[in-house]
């Protein structure tokens, strides 16, 4: 049973193609209730992908299940994309941290729109913005029944958002790292570009390593495995995908020991 939850979202979730999601029920719901009007002045987001996750979120949170959220940047930037040199690498990481906390400014407001009480937190100290990021603090808010939304990654260059989810989840006693991506969960290759990809449903964090499977990178693996937190990989897109995979009703795959 998970009743605490991380929940790993990259940043291009945010400005996704809205024709992956015209069957769902969310768009209906917003249409009828217009909520949309109320974050259109959000030009880096999709704003019915945006309000999609949230109400994925505010379901999770009427499930009693504490959640907490570790955003990407990489709509705006992404230091091992945008970098040409090690040197350049640590400017655009730190131009990636502050594309996090943008990020969760938006998220944060597409929660109030649907009635969620959260917080924004971040690694590096912007009070004029958000507050700073403490472990207890995060606890804190979890325990208030509040969303905990980090940002800044783990405030240090070179270090990815998926090893920061990691971290963070270990230091707030999370059950499990929930990962959203675009497909849902683990192939043997790339499932978007070869059709006879085969779907892993459960994987050891060392066979994860071996295989050297990129949907996640070694260092947070690694963390994972010697702190034994269990990673399930589903899709951003499912309807209700959170509370459904902290129930187990939903495909995924799950990173976990031999």
């Amino acid at each position: 049973m998970i009743d605490k939850v991380l929940v790993k979202l990259s940043g291009e979730s945010l400005s996704t193609d809205i024709s992956t999601l015209q069957n769902y029920e969310e768009l209906a719901y917003l249409e009828q209730e217009e909520v949309l009007p109320q974050i259109s002045g959000f030009g880096i987001a999709n704003k019915k992908m945006v309000l999609k996750l949230a109400l994925d979120i505010k379901r999770t949170v009427e499930k009693n299940i504490s959640i907490a959220v570790v955003i990407g940047g990489g709509n705006l930037c992404r230091g091992t994309r945008d970098a040409t040199n090690q040197t350049l690498r640590a400017s655009t990481d730190k131009i990636g941290m502050l594309a996090t906390v943008i990020n969760g400014i938006v998220l944060n407001a597409a929660l109030t729109v649907v009635g969620v009480r959260s917080v924004v937190l971040s690694t590096r100290s912007m009070p004029a913005i958000c507050e700073l990021y403490t472990a207890g603090r995060a606890k804190a808010c979890m325990e208030s029944n509040q969303v905990v939304i980090c940002v800044g990654g783990s405030g240090q260059p070179f270090f990815t958002t998926d090893t920061a989810a990691v971290i963070r989840a270990c230091e707030l006693g999370c059950d499990a790292l929930l990962k959203a991506t675009k497909v849902p969960g683990i192939y043997n290759s790339d499932p978007q570009t070869n059709p006879d990809a085969k779907f892993i449903d459960v994987i050891s964090y060392e066979e994860f390593l071996l295989q050297k499977i990129r949907i996640m990178d070694a260092t947070a693996i690694s963390i994972a495995r010697d702190e034994q937190l269990p990673i399930f990989v589903m899709s951003t897109y499912a309807d209700n995908a959170i509370v459904r995979t902290c129930e187990g009703d939903l495909v995924r795959s799950a990173i976990v020991s031999s």
